[in-house]
């Protein structure tokens, strides 16, 4: 796990000291190790002095696996005049390869032959550059499932491509940043940290390379195409019934995903909740490999958040493994505050400070404190497997849709699953029927969002880009199958949001993740029957049969309304002095609400995420 940054013109120089100030924004992506090389006319050479170039090519290393310098990237072929820099694992470099000790020499092997079924052998986490000089081609690519940020900037002379935004800004030292409204509205609706499979950013000029893909970039017309779609066809699961069959070919993939994981010369933890994600995984892992486990615990009047950290001292005890306690109970509004500000300087996107963000940072800021630099999540499990008993949402969008048959199967599987249902039955068959007739609106949350800010006065401009985002692109509210909610999530909101939140705020401490539930084979559980989603009062019946065979206690198997990370501090904090005043002073603010914002009349919500982008625009300027 990495950093990259390239720059590259057809007539502009930079010094080497604007690039290496640049790279320098990466330190805690790589502290293991740094190299820059420059083009002299025709020829690469590695950066010793100061000098003034057309290209640059740099690297920041977390040295992983093979900690010796054969793996010190970027790595320079003089005989075909070509360099290669990467930012990942592939997991399974030595699988077929015993020999091969270093998983960065084994992708360059791959991506040299330039063989779309090459790269369908890939499992891991990758964003990577490989630049042929002799050729004029640079082939960039990114993993399946986007694990491994890679953003570029391009205009008709000049190329950057970074791990991260804030470099791509150091070189291009502009006075603001044009926004990006598709962005911002994904980000106003959903709260959600603006992370896209779609190639698009926060911002406007910036772009990300598409998960999944392989591109050409041709360096004489300044031209990216893609060139191969990293799928591969897996077997279809739809028709097995039987649950003994269907769980031995879940255990032999996924045990075989957590063992590829595993795969490390430095400490492991696993990030240990006492949910059944993250419990099938150490139990997966369990005997295989050394390794901690990790847990968070939060301020909380909701005893579901504080029965995590007994459910994972209980399987640390009963497996007897080490387990590092992270105790966020007495963190204050103030350290919120004051974090959320200086985080915000590193990130300059907007970020869900709330949920899964902050924990992951204090996790890992403690995992490198001990001297563990690798952390295996459960990123994907509920998405994968089928987490989310949404029925109320399925039955709705089903009766908008006319699908009786459909409608009657979800009631069927409510009915089993929810012991408060019968009480329900009533209203939900009135609601439904106001839907079927047509009088009531299927309202999502994204609207009740937008008609809140109309009434505040947000400009026009923006709510047309609200009304289009909610109708064109966030249409989960018309999904009325459960498998068509999982690939929404796992294409379009939350793991897209999860590994950005992963990436970025595990990396910030220089400490890589991992994520078993998304090995790409795993995927085709998603369209398994539901029965084996939802059975009984249970969600994940499948994943929950996996474990129950282990040496995990059944009390965990047994558990029930898990929930993900709380927020670190109450949403009352919205209410601080201090983040009315940043909001009012936001220049970018003001204009999206015509000078004329009313912060009494916005809920705490909305003020939670006008502040974050306060806190960017505290950082630079937007426009």
């Amino acid at each position: 796990m990495c950093g990259i940054l390239l720059y590259l013109s057809r007539k502009n120089k930079i010094s080497s000291d604007i690039f290496k100030k640049a790279l320098n924004i990466q330190n805690h992506r790589g502290p293991d190790s740094e190299k820059i090389f420059y083009k002299n006319h025709s020829n690469l050479f590695e950066l010793k002095n100061h000098t003034i170039s057309n290209f640059y090519i740099g690297h920041k290393r977390l040295a992983i696996i093979d900690l010796t310098k054969s793996s010190s990237q970027p790595i320079y072929n003089e005989k075909e005049n070509s360099v290669f820099a990467f930012n990942g694992e592939i997991y399974n470099y030595n699988v077929d390869n015993k020999l091969n000790n270093s998983d960065t020499l084994f992708l360059k092997d791959i991506i040299s032959k330039r063989s779309n079924e090459d790269f369908l052998k890939l499992n891991g986490a990758w964003a990577f550059v490989y630049y042929l000089l002799n050729e004029q081609k640079i082939i960039i690519s990114r993993d399946r499932y986007g694990k491994k940020p890679l953003y570029y900037f391009i205009n008709n002379d000049d190329l950057i491509i970074s791990s991260e935004i804030k470099s791509i800004m150091s070189i291009l030292d502009y006075r603001s940043y044009e926004v990006d409204h598709f962005s911002l509205s994904y980000f106003i609706s959903t709260k959600q940290t603006p992370n896209f499979n779609n190639g698009r950013t926060f911002y406007k000029d910036i772009k990300s390379f598409k998960p999944g893909s392989v591109y050409s970039f041709d360096t004489n017309n300044f031209q990216i195409k893609k060139i191969y779609n990293i799928k591969n066809k897996l077997k279809n699961l739809r028709d097995y019934k039987n649950t003994y069959d269907l769980l031995e070919i879940f255990a032999e993939i996924f045990d075989s995903s957590v063992e590829l994981r595993m795969n490390s010369d430095v400490p492991i933890s696993i990030l240990a909740s006492g949910g059944l994600d993250s419990s099938c995984i150490i139990a997966s892992a369990y005997k295989k490999k050394d390794f901690t486990l990790v847990n968070c615990q939060i301020n909380s009047q909701n005893n579901l958040f504080k029965n995590d950290r007994y459910y994972a001292s209980l399987i640390s005890n009963y497996l007897n493994i080490k387990l590092i306690n992270v105790d966020l109970n007495n963190y204050t509004e103030y350290e919120f505050l004051n974090d959320t500000l200086e985080l915000s300087k590193k990130t300059l996107i907007p970020i869900n400070f709330f949920l899964a963000t902050m924990p992951t940072y204090f996790i890992s800021k403690e995992l490198k404190k001990q001297g563990v630099k690798v952390a295996i999540d459960g990123v994907g499990g509920d998405e994968i497997m089928g987490g989310y008993a949404n029925f109320n949402k399925l039955l709705n969008a089903s009766i908008v849709n006319k699908k009786l048959s459909n409608s009657l199967k979800i009631l069927k599987i409510w009915k089993n699953y929810d012991e408060n249902f019968s009480k329900n039955f009533i209203k939900i068959i009135i609601k439904g029927l106001l839907y079927y007739f047509k009088l009531k609106e299927n309202t999502q949350p994204s609207q009740i969002i937008l008609t809140k800010l109309i009434k505040v006065g947000i400009n026009k401009k923006l709510i047309e880009e609200l009304n289009y985002f909610n109708k064109f692109y966030f249409n989960r509210g018309l999904l009325d199958e459960i498998n068509h909610i999982q690939y929404f999530e796992i294409n379009k909101h939350q793991i897209p949001y999860y590994l950005y939140t992963s990436d970025f705020f595990n990396m910030i401490n220089s400490v890589e993740n991992r994520s078993p539930f998304l090995d790409y084979r795993l995927q085709n559980f998603v369209d398994i029957d539901n029965s084996f989603k939802f059975r009984g009062r249970l969600n994940k019946f499948l994943l929950r049969k996996y474990l129950k065979k282990s040496k995990i206690p059944n009390e965990v198997y047994e558990r029930k309304n898990k929930l993900g990370f709380n927020n670190v501090v109450d949403i009352s904090v919205m209410k601080n002095k201090f983040v009315n005043e940043l909001i009012e002073e936001s220049s970018f603010i003001k204009n999206l609400f015509k000078n004329n914002i009313n912060l009494s009349s916005l809920d705490l919500d909305i003020k939670r995420t006008l502040y974050s982008i306060a806190t960017v625009n505290n950082s630079i300027d937007l426009i």
